[in-house]
């Protein structure tokens, strides 16, 4: 049981496909229920017709916002920026405080790298050894980022971190999918 819950994707397969269904069907409904109440001349007029057409359109955006939130909190960089910004607000000068975030980060990442996002068969010695070459220079560089983007251009430690962790993104993603999971 446990295994088959693991596997199940969020942006590929039955599962994605299904709450698109739903949403869709949904949606749906209320745009007929939106025209019946245009067409059939309800009693509220043209203002609550508006509403029963602008209302799901507006919850559907909030739903929206709300999911990406989800799904950010629940991958990776939720666990980076978290560890980060937990320690380096409990007073941890922020090269250790970096240093345990991408270690955190690093551990979950590659256990789910390996096996959900790439479902990697390859050589796992070669594998781990480019994946904590790549967190290590990943380390170094936000490291070197953070001690001199803050007195060159002001911006606080955090948000320097923030986009730190977007350029990590972008080339960790690219190396993971086609050199260190191929």
């Amino acid at each position: 049981m446990r295994a088959w819950l693991v596997n199940i994707s969020l942006v590929d397969g039955w599962f994605p496909a299904t709450l698109f269904s739903i949403t869709a069907v949904l949606a749906a409904i209320l745009l007929g229920i939106a025209i019946w109440e245009m067409v059939g001349g309800s009693r509220g007029g043209g203002k609550r017709a508006i509403a029963v057409v602008a209302c799901p359109m507006v919850i559907a955006v909030i739903a929206g916002i709300v999911g990406l939130v989800i799904t950010w909190l629940l991958s990776d960089v939720f666990v980076v920026f978290g560890v980060f910004a937990v320690l380096h607000l409990a007073g941890l000068p922020f090269r250790l405080a970096n240093a345990v975030a991408v270690f955190c980060s690093g551990s979950f990442n590659y256990v789910m790298n390996r096996n959900v996002t790439f479902k990697s068969s390859s050589n796992y010695a070669r594998s781990i050894a480019m994946f904590v070459a790549m967190y290590c220079w990943n380390l170094l560089f936000s490291n070197l980022m953070m001690a001199w983007i803050p007195g060159l251009l002001g911006w606080p430690t955090m948000a320097v971190k923030i986009v730190t962790m977007g350029m990590q993104a972008v080339w960790g993603f690219l190396l993971c999918r086609y050199v260190i999971f191929k």
